[in-house]
């Protein structure tokens, strides 16, 4: 009885006085069974088993005693270049202190999976009964089967990536111990035909391969996982100012309260057809690659106009942040050039009001935002939410699950939802949640019906969440100027997201939902 004394709450011990006297032998009885019901309880959660949970499965490790000392023949197919790369699994999340003392003994930690599980690397000649004081579960050989996305396998289903029955246009996630110019080496070292495609975005090789090669990639010890590239991306498309309460912080040329904000100075990216103008509403203020001086379509100049037009030709339609500076790229282009966009450019926010593939979940697209984000903490990415709001593409009736894209399914981004004028959410804006489980959209703006510019100083309206995520960008340049005025330095994006996402005006069902997000920008 005593023994467990010290691990128990204190709310199951019964009073000294129920206990010292003699009539109560029952509640005695009592307290040393919860006693021992709560010290088992302890006892089976501190060494449960520890599931990996992937997009492919959830794996249990059903050897947790196996390590490469006591199973050599298990662990040799993960040996590369005089190191193991295993899964290394934790009874509760390893600290800052635990780490720093694991990477004393040579262990390398990569990324994480859930639940309490690390991609990592040990010297071949590693101690690994020395894991017991680390809080370890198990080290485990991460298996090739679940490394392969098995849509690859449903070539209709990913038409962009299956140029014939028998090839994939695959992206190949690997250890970040090694280049992708080391990787490509290996696989060819290891008798693997692949050709290379262009430059990716994401840290993952991209690559053209025959399909029964899959699985001799994925058992490469480095390779990590295996998906379809992404989708090529679509226009997301089917007055925002004073819905999104952006009027007042600035009506033309009078302070309100003692603000003026206009998003002055905030340079934007905007990846969409390529190209802008003219329009005497953003002349001066919109910087264009060279190989983006023309375009057959006007979206790219209507989601400018949301973004930054000023109220030079028409004072009713101005835009959201009509002091910024945009800088048009075609499709999602301009996430290929961080960090030099960032650092050089001064690029803060980036919006794209494209889609890919509906319900693509959290792919290596999400995780490049994601980690662009984390990387350069002044930067934030905003996604149309997409207009597949009456398909089941997701599986589901009433358009549950049909976010149109990766990128857009990150964890740091913003995926925005169209709104009309009167806050309806549109009967075709793409709705959460992730496959995953998580809240998307994000927040939601107005994209219906919305008035903006189109070439040669005229105006068009359109309508879908193409219009709302140029809304949530200009409103976010509007916040990075307000805090730089106030506080005279750069805002932290996951500051400013947090506060758009919390001062939002709630709708349809109380707190966030899968619908609307947050609720309207305010």
């Amino acid at each position: 009885m005593h023994r467990f004394q010290s691990i128990l709450p204190r709310h199951f011990f019964l009073s000294s006085s129920l206990i010292e006297h003699p009539t109560n032998a029952f509640f005695i009885m009592l307290q040393r069974l919860l006693a021992c019901v709560t010290a088992c309880f302890l006892f089976s959660q501190a060494f449960a088993q520890v599931p990996v949970q992937l997009t492919t499965g959830v794996i249990i490790n059903t050897q947790p005693h196996q390590t490469p000392a006591t199973h050599p023949d298990v662990f040799a197919p993960t040996i590369f270049q005089q190191r193991y790369y295993l899964w290394l699994q934790f009874n509760q999340l390893p600290n800052a202190a635990l780490r720093t003392k694991l990477l004393a003994t040579g262990v390398e930690l990569y990324d994480y999976l859930p639940t309490n599980t690390f991609y990592a690397s040990f010297p071949l000649n590693y101690d690994f009964e020395g894991l017991k004081s680390y809080a370890v579960y198990a080290v485990m050989a991460p298996p090739a089967s679940y490394k392969i996305d098995p849509s690859l396998y449903t070539p209709l289903d990913i038409s962009w990536a299956a140029p014939t029955d028998n090839t994939r246009h695959v992206r190949v996630s690997f250890s970040p111990a090694f280049s992708k110019q080391q990787l490509a080496q290996a696989l060819s070292d290891a008798g693997i035909l692949f050709s290379m495609l262009e430059a990716d975005p994401s840290d993952a090789l991209t690559i053209t391969v025959e399909l029964l090669q899959l699985t001799q990639i994925a058992a490469h010890p480095i390779v990590q996982f295996i998906e379809p590239i992404g989708a090529p991306p679509t226009l997301d498309d089917t007055q925002g100012v004073t819905s999104h309460r952006n009027n007042t912080v600035f009506t033309g040329d009078n302070y309100v309260n003692g603000r003026k904000l206009s998003g002055d100075g905030v340079i934007i990216a905007m990846g969409d057809d390529g190209h802008v103008g003219p329009h005497i509403d953003f002349q001066g203020r919109i910087q264009l690659n060279a190989s983006n001086t023309s375009a057959s379509n006007t979206h790219g100049d209507h989601v400018a106009g949301i973004i930054l037009g000023a109220p030079n030709f028409d004072p009713d339609n101005r835009g959201q942040a009509p002091g910024a500076i945009l800088r048009a790229y075609s499709g999602f282009g301009d996430l290929s050039l961080f960090p030099s966009l960032y650092t050089t450019n001064n690029v803060r926010i980036t919006t794209h009001s494209l889609a890919q593939s509906c319900n693509a979940g959290y792919n290596n697209d999400a995780r490049t935002s994601d980690q662009q984000i984390r990387t350069h903490t002044g930067l934030m990415h905003m996604h149309s939410a997409g207009n597949e709001g009456n398909s089941t593409c997701g599986g589901l009736t009433g358009g549950w699950r049909t976010i149109t894209g990766g990128y857009k399914a990150g964890k740091n981004v913003l995926a925005v939802a169209n709104l009309s004028k009167s806050d309806v959410a549109a009967s075709g804006s793409s709705k959460g949640p992730t496959p995953d489980g998580r809240i998307k959209p994000d927040i939601s703006a107005v994209g219906s019906s919305v008035m903006s510019t189109q070439p040669n100083n005229t105006y068009a309206s359109m309508s879908g969440t193409s219009m709302a995520s140029p809304a949530i960008a200009g409103n976010f340049a509007v916040l990075i100027e307000a805090y730089k005025k106030k506080h005279g330095a750069e805002p932290n994006s996951g500051l400013l997201k947090a506060i758009m996402l919390n001062t939002a005006d709630d709708l349809g069902n109380p707190g966030p939902d899968f619908t609307h997000g947050f609720g309207r920008v305010n």
